[in-house]
């Protein structure tokens, strides 16, 4: 949305430690956000995987369970400045960030049940829903919207760690002379 309302804080009352929400990509939109990115983080791991432009709002988030990562800061950064096309970068960031999960767990011997990728710039209407994940836990499949929300069990979220390398060689290989991207998985 080109000017969004604030988004509202999350209803709390329905979240649950057992998710992990993403934000991979530039912090667009973060005043109008940051609230319920914060309120999101009371009860569950925020991971953020974003770039240099957004080095002043990394430096000012402190929240115990916001771990944001600047990805020009990063073990990341080589391969990130190898990307064939810009548009691509926010498929690597997905990656990376799904990377940076799987070592908190193994570091803290947990895992996440459930997985949502939320961005910034993006009015969530029904906000105070966002992290009720009862439908993703009652059936089969990933939730999306083009590119701005995914939300699933891990089983059909976590595999999205691939899609950047789908997505690269579909771009390189002009499969199906894509001139746009986010690229059709179908």
């Amino acid at each position: 949305l080109r000017n969004p309302p604030k988004n509202k804080k999350i209803n709390n009352e329905i979240s649950s430690e057992e998710t992990a929400v993403l934000i991979p990509g530039r912090l667009r939109c973060w005043e109008k956000s940051k609230e319920l990115i914060y309120s999101i983080a009371e009860k569950n791991k925020v991971f953020i995987m974003t770039d240099e432009s957004d080095k002043k709002i990394i430096s000012d988030i402190n929240h115990r369970n916001i771990i944001a990562i600047n990805i020009d800061n990063s073990v990341y950064k080589e391969s990130h400045n190898k990307i064939p096309n810009l548009v691509l970068s926010q498929y690597f960031k997905l990656k990376c960030v799904i990377d940076e999960i799987y070592k908190f767990e193994k570091l803290n011997t947990f895992f996440f049940k459930n997985f949502i990728k939320i961005r910034t710039d993006f009015y969530y209407y029904n906000s105070e829903n966002l992290m009720d994940m009862t439908r993703e836990n009652n059936e089969n499949y990933l939730f999306l919207q083009s590119d701005l929300h995914y939300s699933g069990r891990r089983e059909f979220f976590l595999p999205l760690r691939n899609f950047y390398d789908f997505a690269e060689w579909s771009y390189l290989n002009d499969f199906h002379n894509l001139s746009y991207m986010p690229i059709n998985p179908t």
